[in-house]
């Protein structure tokens, strides 16, 4: 009888959540499309939004048609296992965001210098010695040492974006992490300024990405952190997953002009 209802189960979950994944990912594919073709202005915003409204129905899908069969599942188990994963899910965590986030980063020598404004693409493999699996990029007199604004109503952007092959199946592409902090001199110290993290995210209708096609826009950041004239450093790392074991992959540091 056990083993009945909860094959039974197995079938409703697999069932209801085959239909609610389907529409979701529909509705997705839909939403997505139309936060591109907002101005890059409000683009950012747009995708934050759409990107917190895709994780809450999604958990809002599983948690509907999973309890039941996950309450059947608790039964033959003590839970230590997911306790446990739990547990180094957080140490991994933890020991990635402190890779990510080295305050020497703001002191390391720079990979690259740039006059008005980035335009920097990483190798695959990279790291920086107080800086770990990550490269750090720098500008001098931003805006004001870069190209002419080519007319009227035309703003200066600077983005952070995955310059790499994506994988093609879901779980290696929902691993992608894409890291950027923004640094600017204050009285000649190198200030932490921002930072910006994008996650790969993979659907049936559009494959893999890491974040919105533009990837980080630091130009939208209320207030404005790139100030005309400054000087600025971005330091990034882009990995195939969020542990520091994970290997690095390329990124791209581009200002240009845009209408």
């Amino acid at each position: 009888m056990l083993n009945a209802t909860a094959a039974a189960m197995s079938r409703t979950k697999e069932g209801r959540g085959e239909e609610a994944t389907r529409l979701h990912a529909w509705a997705w594919a839909n939403q997505r499309t139309m936060a591109s073709r907002c101005p890059a202005e409000h683009r950012d915003a747009a995708f934050r939004t759409l990107y917190k409204w895709r994780s809450e129905t999604m958990s809002r899908i599983h948690s509907v048609v999973g309890c039941l069969f996950a309450s059947m599942a608790a039964m033959a188990t003590t839970g230590c296992a997911v306790e446990m994963q739990d547990e180094q899910r957080d140490e991994d965590v933890a020991e990635a965001e402190q890779a990510y986030s080295e305050p020497t980063c703001a002191t390391v020598a720079a990979v690259a210098t740039y006059n008005g404004g980035f335009n920097y693409t990483s190798p695959t493999t990279y790291t920086t010695t107080d800086c770990y699996k990550a490269q750090a990029v720098d500008v001098t007199n931003y805006k004001n040492g870069f190209t002419s604004q080519p007319g009227p109503g035309y703003t200066l952007h600077t983005y952070v974006t995955w310059a790499d092959s994506l994988p093609t199946n879901e779980e290696e592409c929902n691993a992608l992490i894409l890291k950027a902090s923004l640094y600017r001199v204050v009285n000649g110290v190198m200030e932490f300024k921002a930072e910006r993290e994008l996650h790969g995210n993979y659907e049936d209708f559009g494959g893999c990405m890491v974040g919105p096609p533009w990837g980080i826009d630091f130009s939208t950041l209320s207030p404005n952190e790139l100030l005309n004239g400054a000087t600025h450093r971005i330091v990034v790392s882009a990995r195939s997953g969020s542990w520091s074991s994970f290997p690095t992959r390329s990124f791209k540091i581009q200002t240009m002009w845009e209408p």
